[in-house]
């Protein structure tokens, strides 16, 4: 009896000798380098962030161009619309009115002159009136429902997170507040230069802008507006660039796309 009782303890105590650690893989089982790098990109890809595409001074005669990228990639897309290119032109008034049933997209006010005044926008802004005015003559060139306006040659906030104003700004912005028009006013985070239409490089550096911001400990720093211009798409390479923008954000870094409308309020 003893020797049984003997045998069974030297068998329980090499089943637990040989029993591996969960703290400690065994020798020869340690993660490997690739598996290890793999986790960090997976970690570093979850960034949460929100992008806002906007594109200015349309309608223009690349926007049907920059409107099959984005049937392409399946976004939610912001125009920015000028009153005076559609009048200026049948074809941009067509392509404008093309477009506005299309379900990704929405439209929204950039006033109807955009400070023509050969550049000199500090004369634009120098009667809050004359620029109210020029905002309120475009309502008719967009849809009705839209209560979003980019101001021309400035990034002023207007939103119930974020604002902004200098100066030149200061004047228009109080004369809202006193006539009690609510729309908000979009600013952007960062611009599409017209150097990366032409080198991806540089759409790379943008990227990297975009997700370091996104990683701020600040409130709302994972919502991103992109500006951009109808313009600026005249190339097939500007255009391989925009897309390589999108597929970026949306598949490398899960990045989801919003309308302007959609910004936190």
């Amino acid at each position: 009896m003893r020797f049984l009782v003997f045998i069974l303890f030297f068998i329980v105590l090499s089943c637990q000798h040989d029993k591996p650690s969960f703290n400690a893989p065994p020798k020869g089982n340690a993660p490997s380098s690739s598996l290890l790098k793999s986790d960090s990109i997976i970690a570093e890809q979850d960034t949460g962030l929100i992008i806002y595409l906007t594109f200015d001074d349309g309608p223009y005669k690349t926007t049907p161009k920059i409107v099959s990228v984005l049937e392409k990639e399946n976004i939610k897309s912001s125009f920015f619309i000028i009153g005076a290119q559609r009048d200026r032109s049948p074809l941009f008034d067509s392509i404008y009115r093309r477009n506005l049933q299309n379900p990704m997209f929405r439209f929204y006010n950039h006033s109807y002159s955009h400070a023509i005044t050969k550049g000199r926008i500090k004369k634009y802004y120098k009667n809050p009136e004359n620029v109210l005015a020029d905002i309120e003559k475009n309502r008719a060139y967009i849809p009705s429902t839209s209560k979003m306006i980019r101001l021309p040659g400035k990034t002023i906030w207007r939103t119930g997170i974020r604002k902004r104003k200098d100066k030149m700004t200061a004047g228009l912005l109080d004369l809202m507040d006193e006539k009690k028009i609510d729309d908000r006013i979009m600013g952007w985070d960062f611009s599409w230069k017209k150097e990366m239409s032409k080198d991806v490089s540089r759409v790379d550096t943008l990227i990297t802008k975009i997700i370091k911001k996104s990683k701020k400990k600040k409130p709302y720093s994972n919502h991103v507006v992109i500006l951009t211009h109808d313009y600026l798409y005249n190339s097939k390479t500007a255009l391989e660039n925009l897309t390589y923008l999108i597929d970026q954000l949306k598949n490398k870094y899960h990045c989801s796309f919003r309308w302007a409308e959609e910004y936190p309020n």
